[in-house]
């Protein structure tokens, strides 16, 4: 045991450290990863809270904002629960038959994966970010963004910071966007 020591050692001593050292990346260029929406709402990758990931399926649309689920994992683990899901950040009461409409073409029966933190364990119902997860829809990854970004709904800030700040930026400034395109709702003139 001692011999291997007195090798490796040795070994080391002898390899010129400059060769390892060019060889390095700069901590700054290691994770040079940009974010859509990084110039208006930051780097994602920065946020300090941690947010629960469940993936499942959509069992129920019970109104324009909010669905039921049925967890299948959590972070990973399996672990079967059923909870309802309000869509975070959006308020959809200018155009609720649209919105239901298009949950229920669009969201019901699909694989989801749902980011959001429940404010105490015991509860069943929590405002997430809800992705879909197949390739039926494309266009539609995270569905809150897009119902925005098409105008078929409004940002609201929800009451609780049960999602990333970094996400409820980008539906902010989905917003705007979709309001100087005039898109759905905001096709109107405004008052």
């Amino acid at each position: 045991m001692r011999m291997k020591f007195v090798l490796i050692s040795v070994l080391l001593a002898t390899f010129p450290m400059n060769v390892v050292s060019q060889n390095t990346v700069p901590e700054q260029q290691k994770f040079n990863i940009v974010f859509p929406y990084e110039k208006e709402c930051g780097r994602q990758a920065e946020e300090s809270q941690y947010y629960t990931n469940r993936t499942g399926r959509i069992t129920r649309v019970n109104s324009e904002r909010s669905v039921t689920f049925l967890q299948n994992t959590e972070n990973g683990n399996p672990s079967k629960k059923e909870f309802v899901v309000f869509l975070a950040g959006v308020h959809a009461r200018d155009n609720k038959s649209k919105v239901r409409d298009f949950l229920i073409n669009n969201v019901l029966n699909q694989e989801v994966e749902i980011t959001g933190n429940l404010r105490r364990p015991t509860d069943k119902k929590f405002e997430g970010l809800v992705f879909l997860m197949n390739e039926k829809f494309p266009e539609i990854d995270w569905v809150g963004e897009y119902l925005i970004e098409n105008g078929l709904a409004r940002y609201a800030a929800p009451a609780h910071s049960y999602v990333s700040p970094y996400n409820l930026c980008v539906s902010e400034t989905l917003q705007e966007k979709a309001k100087k395109e005039r898109m759905g709702i905001w096709a109107k003139p405004f008052n």
